[in-house]
């Protein structure tokens, strides 16, 4: 009998995925370059599912994996991004029959995966790469996954891309697995043509970076105030509620009194940050569309600027972080946590709306919304309660106008007793808000100006059309 499904790629992700469809009941065909680690995965699971419904093989060499599988295959890759992705298509498609199909769920740029769509499928668009590849109608599908470690193994968020006939033959098996939303539905969105899925995901993980570079000033701010991790994870508890409540929130309490020994572990981590290059994709395809996102492109700079790329002869200041004469209630924390919450959402959710309207993939936004109600990293109350605002403009404009307000008050607050240049992610969403709400924001003069050296023209407010000139000169 052939096996349900393949994964290649046995990482964290790709073992812990393998053993949560074995404890589903499918039968999962292994393969990893080093076999060692398919040794690893298949004695984990040996040891912790001894009454998994389903069974994990281990093969050694790619070809032995690909004849397990019954047909048409289905083969999920989880491997890094990039040129290793095309080499493994490379290596898989003389082993492939039609309408077999490859599922990529790594955080592959979505630009590339519609170039591989179009390799293995062919269609309309195929013509400008028949000369260097042979098309051979294999499915291609982009699957974005989010959980972590413990999603892929308990129940991961999913995005999918690719044609449907394709999406029909797997969807079932990732509903089985996937985590749950707020209705008990499985957590596995289809959004439309190839890249969607991974273009998705994308902007999730944009999102995930301004949160948590976010939830970071929070946390810098408590230690200024002269609190412990401690005194700090009690607040962020107190925190971790209504619409803020949430998985990132959640780990961060148990970072924050892990321990080394006696002493908190987190103190000994050095304050470099690094990514997968997902932040910075968000930041680029959004400037593509014309959306602004500054809160994400804030804390990817941040990121960056945490691994001392610079040419010239900084030398960083001593690590201490001093205490300083002020302090914030709950209430002000919580407005803190709401504006980066509430604007790092909609700058993601305004970066899906523009893609879908620009690509007609098929994105439906309160489809997003609902797939990152379970199992993914930036998951929180905001996702249920966002339906709602967006289904009245007065209730949603009114949010807005609440939530300035209090934010532009802390932000004079700590402008004038803490040090802002801490508050990047923060600063930002203020600076959102207000060009959301308010219509002069001195734009009139850059355009004006524009027009002025170039003659690019501009609207009035008094009247329909375009102009140009009327400057005196």
């Amino acid at each position: 009998m052939k096996n349900n499904i393949g994964i290649i790629g046995l990482s964290t992700m790709g073992g812990n995925l393998a053993r949560n469809m074995a404890n589903k009941g499918y039968n999962v065909s292994l393969f990893n370059r080093t076999y060692q680690k398919t040794a690893d995965v298949l004695a984990i699971h040996d040891k912790f599912e001894l009454n998994s419904e389903g069974k994990l093989f281990g093969y050694e060499n790619i070809q032995s994996f690909v004849k397990s599988l019954e047909i048409p295959r289905k083969i999920i890759i989880l491997i890094k991004a990039g040129e290793a992705v095309d080499n493994l298509i490379e290596e898989l498609k003389p082993l492939l029959s039609e309408n077999d199909i490859i599922i990529d769920s790594g955080n592959s740029q979505w630009q590339d995966t519609m170039v591989r769509e179009m390799i293995l499928e062919g269609g309309e668009s195929y013509s400008e790469f028949e000369d260097e590849f042979e098309n051979k109608n294999i499915y291609f599908v982009g699957c974005g996954i989010s959980g972590g470690a413990e999603g892929a193994l308990h129940g991961p968020s999913i995005m999918l891309g690719g044609k449907l006939e394709a999406i029909s033959i797997i969807k079932p098996i990732f509903e089985k697995i996937a985590a749950k939303d707020a209705s008990g539905l499985p957590c596995v969105g289809y959004f439309g043509s190839n890249p969607s899925g991974h273009f998705v995901k994308m902007v999730h993980n944009g999102i995930e970076y301004a949160i948590m570079q976010g939830i970071a000033e929070i946390y810098l701010i408590l230690r200024q105030m002269g609190m412990d991790n401690e005194e700090i994870k009690a607040i962020i508890d107190q925190l971790n509620v209504g619409n803020n409540s949430s998985y990132l929130l959640d780990i961060t309490s148990k970072i924050l009194i892990s321990r080394l020994e006696d002493k908190f572990l987190l103190n000994f981590v050095e304050g470099k940050a690094k990514s997968k290059g997902t932040g910075l994709w968000a930041v680029e395809s959004a400037l593509e569309l014309g959306v602004p996102v500054p809160n994400i492109y804030a804390a990817v700079n941040h990121r960056l600027s945490s691994l001392e790329t610079s040419n010239f002869p900084v030398k960083k200041l001593d690590n201490s972080i001093p205490e300083k004469n002020f302090d914030l209630d709950l209430d002000q924390l919580k407005t803190f946590l709401d504006s980066i919450f509430l604007t790092s959402y909609v700058q993601g959710l305004e970066l899906l709306v523009a893609a879908q309207t620009n690509n007609n993939w098929g994105i439906d936004v309160h489809e997003v919304l609902r797939v990152w109600q379970g199992g993914c990293i930036i998951r929180s109350g905001w996702l249920e309660f966002f339906p709602k605002l967006l289904a009245s403009s007065e209730i949603y404009n009114q949010e807005l106008e609440s939530l300035l307000e209090k934010s532009v008050k802390l932000q004079q607050y700590l402008n004038l007793n803490y040090s802002s240049s801490n508050n990047i992610v923060f600063d930002s969403s203020v600076s959102y808000l207000k060009g959301l709400l308010f219509g002069i924001n001195g734009q009139n003069l850059i355009q004006a100006q524009r027009d002025y050296f170039g003659q690019h023209g501009y609207n009035r407010i008094d009247k329909a059309g375009d102009f140009t000139g009327g400057w005196k000169f």
